[in-house]
């Protein structure tokens, strides 16, 4: 088989497709995240990294570089997960103190009182 030019493209030929595919499950848990909350207009990203290795060789005095050991790394960052807003008491305990029936004001009486 003849040598192949890194391109995004030709990454699904790379050890059996796999940095491809680690990529592209990245894309969906970002979709499926802004489908799961699309009220939520913080951005999703999806990295792809490479990294390389100069693997040198020794000639004389001379330091060349004879290839490269590369790995890809993939990166999902979502908006942290966060409840709507709720109203707590506080105690001299330490404790808070919430109303189940009404979570926007927890001195609030309602009719189950």
């Amino acid at each position: 088989m003849a040598m192949l030019r890194l391109t995004l493209d030709a990454m699904r030929e790379l050890d059996g497709g796999r940095a491809m595919e680690t990529f592209q499950d990245a894309v969906r848990v970002a979709v499926k995240d802004c489908i799961d909350r699309p009220g939520d207009k913080r951005p999703r990203k999806v990295v792809l990294q490479l990294t390389l290795k100069p693997v040198p060789v020794i000639e004389g005095n001379t330091i060349d570089c004879d290839g490269a050991n590369g790995a890809f790394q993939c990166k999902t960052m979502l908006p942290q997960y966060e409840t709507r807003e709720v109203n707590f008491g506080v105690q001299q305990s330490g404790d808070l103190i919430f109303n189940p029936d009404s979570p926007t004001d927890h001195k609030q009486a309602t009719l189950l009182d």
